[in-house]
């Protein structure tokens, strides 16, 4: 198979959408009606003009079979997830922020600013960070996204606090919103995918 030269697709060339596979097919077509349409609306590219698609969305398509059952998994974490839109972009802004994930900081920086979060609290966030203009309950959710996915170890007193804001439910929300962003920095950093300019 061929595959379109372009600077967007960082290590890996992306697919051209006229040679996929049929199962790489079905894929694309289900990925453009959900994400890169719901990329679309938030303000930040998925595609180029010629349909290719860029930012984790491209070596999506080079694992048909497995990114079905893990697109199944975040559509499930969307629809029954106890975390609101804000406290989501808390936590996946700081996984992009430990991993240094330029396009998933471009990415969730256009989804939070949709969902009311500042920019000095977006700046904030992606420098590691809490910030004045974040609610109590989004800034322990970013000290324990944080410490989490730095150090790989959650102490005592952030866990209680974490708990005591979030109940048991939205703690595990947390790892799953976590888990799936971290899915997506390590396919864009393994392929150093670039942000669209």
């Amino acid at each position: 198979m061929s595959k379109a030269s372009n600077s967007l697709g960082g290590r890996l060339a992306l697919l051209s959408p006229a040679e996929l596979s049929k199962a790489q097919k079905q894929l694309y077509d289900r990925m453009g009606s959900t994400m890169i349409a719901w990329a679309k609306r938030s303000g930040f590219q998925g595609a180029d003009e010629a349909g290719h698609l860029i930012g984790p969305f491209n070596p999506l398509l080079y694992s048909p079979a497995s990114t079905e059952g893990w697109l199944s998994f975040t559509q499930a974490e969307e629809k029954n997830g106890t975390l609101s839109e804000r406290e989501r972009c808390v936590v996946s802004l700081s996984v992009g922020s430990v991993w240094k994930a330029v396009y998933e900081l471009y990415a969730q920086s256009a989804l939070a600013r949709e969902a009311g979060i500042s920019e000095e609290a977006i700046a904030a966030l992606i420098a590691g960070k809490g910030s004045d203009d974040l609610t109590d309950k989004e800034n322990i959710a970013q000290r324990f996204t944080r410490q989490l996915i730095a150090t790989h170890v959650v102490d005592d007193t952030l866990y209680i606090q974490t708990r005591n804001a979030f109940g048991d439910q939205g703690l595990v929300d947390i790892c799953y919103v976590a888990g799936r962003y971290l899915t997506v920095s390590a396919l864009l950093r393994a392929f150093d995918v670039p942000a669209p300019k």
